[in-house]
């Protein structure tokens, strides 16, 4: 099984909005537990780099360095024809970044983008609480496409740890062969 770690709240938004023009709330545009096509955030080039911040529903250490994920759908628009846009999208621990990808998402389609982290980089994380998203419209300098993101959020294995019951049971049965108690 999984953990997911949806966006909960806006950190920073900067010039981001919500695909009908709000600037609070954007994380709400973007944590869907589904795919959907129908709400997004935007920023669109204006001449410097367009960075929003969102902060992390808590998962718990899942005691293991596989499985570590970052998934967004992403969509660039290039109504200007001054180039596809660059979308980074950062996985920050507190300020410090744990992972960093950039893509550039073709123009007129919905990208689904799956980023897994080296075993180096999720055991780099120390604190499953403290966790963002950090999205990035880089600039390419001439002003104008503009970069929709639909979904973000980050996926880890479950946190390890035992249930009593089946746990228990097979200590005490392996008490009873070796003739201790329990």
């Amino acid at each position: 099984m999984a953990q997911f770690a949806r966006p909960d709240a806006d950190e920073s938004v900067g010039n981001w909005t919500t695909s009908g023009g709000d600037s609070t709330d954007l994380f709400e545009e973007i944590n869907s537990a589904s795919a959907e096509d129908s709400t997004h955030i935007e920023a669109t080039d204006g001449g410097s780099d367009e960075v929003a911040i969102f902060t992390l529903s808590d998962v718990t250490d899942p005691s293991s360095a596989t499985g570590h994920k970052v998934i967004y759908r992403a969509q660039g628009l290039d109504e200007m024809g001054s180039g596809d846009p660059e979308l980074t999208v950062q996985l920050l621990e507190g300020s410090t970044s744990r992972a960093s990808w950039t893509r550039t998402p073709s123009t007129g389609s919905i990208t689904t983008y799956t980023e897994t982290l080296s075993s180096a980089q999720a055991n780099s994380i120390t604190n499953y609480a403290n966790l963002k998203l950090k999205l990035t419209l880089e600039t390419n300098g001439s002003g104008g496409p503009t970069m929709n993101v639909y979904q973000a959020y980050f996926e880890c294995p479950d946190a390890g740890g035992g249930g009593g019951g089946d746990s228990l049971q097979a200590l005490s049965g392996l008490s009873a062969l070796s003739g201790l108690s329990v």
